[in-house]
């Protein structure tokens, strides 16, 4: 759990707006507020933009946050706390000798992948259908729709490609997540994924949640390179969109509709909480 600092001073919002956002990321990465599955994201994002704003010691908190499942000295809460184990990863996609992607897992412990023999020279099948996932959102996103590529993240995760991580965040009613990397300024900001060991919570196919997930939150990251600033609701209803425009078949989006249409007085731009249909035991 992570120690706060005082609450900001009432006379200054855009302080008490960023402690606000500091508070609801841990929350949500704790399971509290969890009903879309969805929310970890835009939570993060929110906290990303309104970094500036915090105290020293709270920015120091927010960086746990933003952290890796890898990063040294990563003690986050819930869903966004370290990989207790050394990891492995496979950059090459099936079949070829090029990728788009790095894929980080590891062999024990419950952040363990479906196939993990706690063998590091093997990539289990898991993992693969996740690259093939991934690589179908880069050919959609990227190649046929013309989205700008990621922003390259230098040595972190071992090269420049976006970095894919694969932990037990299910527990937490979460699907996964997109979060900048600490540190960067400016409205263009380079990203990585988090992603569900093996959507074994949630009532539904794993495959279908993997698929769609992967679209969702690799938009997430396409959307950083353009705006680390925008809106909600235009950050997770294009996220919503390109779902259906990479895994047609699968229409996750359908769960949210009902509620979203009971809800005719509420503003499209309001990001709301949502309600999720779906069972999640």
């Amino acid at each position: 759990m992570l120690a706060f600092s005082a609450p900001a001073a009432a006379q200054d919002p855009e302080r008490e707006a960023a402690v606000e956002a500091l508070e609801q990321a841990e929350a949500i990465a704790e399971g509290g507020g969890v009903r879309t599955g969805r929310e970890l994201s835009p939570a993060l994002a929110a906290l990303a933009a309104r970094r500036a704003d915090l105290s020293r010691s709270q920015r120091r908190e927010a960086d746990t946050l933003l952290a890796r499942p890898t990063d040294p000295g990563d003690d986050g809460p819930g869903a966004l706390g370290p990989y207790t184990v050394p990891s492995t990863r496979s950059c090459s996609r099936p079949g070829t000798s090029s990728s788009h992607f790095c894929v980080h897992w590891v062999e024990t412990t419950n952040d363990a992948p479906p196939g993990a023999d706690g063998n590091n020279a093997t990539v289990p099948p898991y993992i693969r259908t996740m690259q093939n996932a991934l690589e179908t959102a880069y050919t959609v996103e990227n190649e046929q729709l013309g989205w700008r590529l990621p922003v390259p993240d230098g040595s972190r995760g071992g090269n420049t490609l976006p970095d894919v991580y694969v932990q037990d965040i299910g527990n937490e009613g979460i699907f996964g997540y997109a979060s900048v990397d600490p540190g960067q300024v400016g409205r263009s900001r380079s990203a990585y994924l988090v992603m569900d060991d093996d959507y074994a919570e949630f009532g539904d196919p794993p495959q279908g949640l993997l698929e769609v997930t992967a679209a969702h939150e690799y938009n997430h990251v396409l959307q950083y390179a353009y705006d680390t600033f925008q809106d909600t609701w235009m950050f997770e209803s294009t996220a919503t969109w390109a779902e259906e425009k990479v895994f047609d078949a699968v229409n996750d989006y359908l769960f949210y509709l009902q509620p979203w249409a009971g809800l005719p007085g509420a503003p499209l731009t309001s990001s709301g909480d949502g309600v999720r249909l779906r069972a999640t035991t």
